[in-house]
């Protein structure tokens, strides 16, 4: 811890602290403009959570960049932070929320194209905060894979429940669990595979819709071994909003003014080397 510490006070020029507390967790991280350096996150003792489910001692997570993540639990010896492994038989699968529609459309698509491993889902209780819990439970092999889809999703299936926390974590938590995932030889992503902007995410609204990406594009975060299988899925199950272009397409369909033999045959191909369509994500029109 007091390498960690030395070596965040070693960073503080041009950087800045972040600072989050609530009832599951302390969190400090540093960000700097290249990205976030440092993380530390103290939970307390918790006990008779609403899941039946306890964690009977408090643990401190801490991590920089390059120089590896640590777990101290209770009054025990720091030690190496691993991650997952929560089932012998299955992918156990961590969701933000209530599951969505879509949540079947990712695991068809994984038990199709995945790890061919059976899927378990657990859902965060209502007192869970601001998605630290599913983030900790990676930790504590609890889950292999925590996952917070897109919020239009969730509206889709239910209105979030008055006095509910956001199940996006706030920007100190947020960079806080992506150095000890990065460090831990996991990833951080949204929904879609791509890296998170740090600074965007800290400079944002917090959790405004049409300002911070998180609601938007949602989050995941398992294994980085795991990442391109579940990344595929989630990518396919949650399908990104139809852009302006798509619209005037629409119109000229219904319109009858619609042949399009180029687009029939054409291929997107995004930076990441996956196939886009005129209609969407994942396809050809």
């Amino acid at each position: 811890l007091g390498a960690c510490l030395s070596a965040g006070r070693s960073h503080r020029e041009g950087g800045r602290w972040l600072t989050h507390v609530d009832q599951q967790c302390v969190t400090v991280s540093l960000l700097a403009p290249e990205g976030a350096l440092l993380g530390l996150v103290w939970s307390p003792a918790q006990s008779g959570t609403a899941a039946g489910e306890e964690w009977g001692e408090p643990e401190l997570l801490y991590a920089t960049v390059d120089g590896g993540a640590y777990v101290q639990r209770g009054s025990g010896a720091p030690e190496e932070a691993r991650l997952g492994g929560a089932s012998m038989r299955a992918n156990v699968v961590h969701l933000s929320d209530a599951p969505c529609g879509e949540i079947d459309v990712m695991a068809n698509l994984l038990r199709d194209t995945g790890t061919g491993m059976p899927l378990e889902f657990t859902v965060a209780s209502e007192t869970a905060c601001g998605g630290c819990d599913g983030l900790l439970r990676l930790f504590r092999a609890q889950c292999d894979v925590h996952l917070a889809p897109p919020h239009r999703f969730l509206q889709q299936t239910a209105p979030p429940a008055a006095g509910r926390p956001s199940p996006y974590p706030p920007p100190p938590v947020l960079c806080a669990f992506g150095v000890l995932l990065d460090e831990a030889g996991g990833a951080l992503r949204d929904v879609y595979g791509e890296t998170v902007d740090y600074n965007a995410a800290a400079d944002a609204a917090l959790y405004d819709s049409t300002t911070s990406v998180l609601p938007a594009r949602g989050l995941l975060a398992c294994q980085e071994v795991m990442l391109p299988y579940f990344a595929r899925s989630t990518r396919a199950a949650f399908p990104v909003p139809r852009g302006e272009i798509d619209a005037v397409l629409d119109q000229m369909r219904l319109a009858g003014d619609w042949t399009a033999p180029l687009a029939v045959r054409a291929k997107l191909v995004g930076k990441d080397g996956w196939e886009l369509g005129l209609g969407g994500v994942g396809g050809v029109m």
